[in-house]
């Protein structure tokens, strides 16, 4: 008796671009948290002038967090766009992959206080672009940006 298996074909599972923007989730989650904040703050300033000074503090503070955050929650634009030609991101213009070089995700800092980042050098140029509150994970965006990169030298390439 003889097993046959099918032939597997594999699809391509990375599209031809990949946008990628801030991440929803984590920016709501931080603003519940500074808008309980902000409560706690008002509720100092309204128990008398023992607490004028701390609740007033917490409420600027705070109140400068929620525009911070607020902003990234309702910005809809695509922080990265990575594809076959190149890098874009909202802070760097368009870069072709030919004149890019040591493009890596990399982690700066001391273990869950660390930041990751995407960097990469470009003609009399080194960019970097903070990546820890974007909806994609550091490994990920690293697989990405070696796929898009391998592809754009060998047109033919595939997996």
């Amino acid at each position: 008796m003889k097993f046959t298996r099918p032939n597997i074909v594999v699809a391509n599972p990375i599209p031809e671009e990949t946008r990628i923007y801030y991440s929803k989730g984590d920016a709501l989650f931080k603003l519940v948290l500074l808008f309980i904040g902000f409560g706690i703050g008002v509720y100092l300033v309204t128990r008398g002038p023992d607490y004028y000074a701390g609740g007033l503090m917490l409420c600027i503070l705070t109140s400068i967090f929620i525009y911070i955050k607020g902003r990234n929650f309702i910005i809809d634009e695509p922080r990265i766009i990575i594809n076959n030609k190149g890098i874009q991101t909202d802070t760097v213009p368009f870069y072709p992959w030919h004149e890019i070089t040591e493009a890596k995700v990399k982690e700066i800092g001391w273990r869950r206080r660390g930041s990751h980042y995407l960097s990469y050098q470009v003609p009399e140029k080194h960019l970097t672009v903070k990546i820890d509150n974007l909806n994609i994970s550091a490994d990920d965006l690293g697989t990405l940006v070696h796929f898009y990169q391998e592809r754009s030298e060998n047109l033919s390439f595939s997996y």
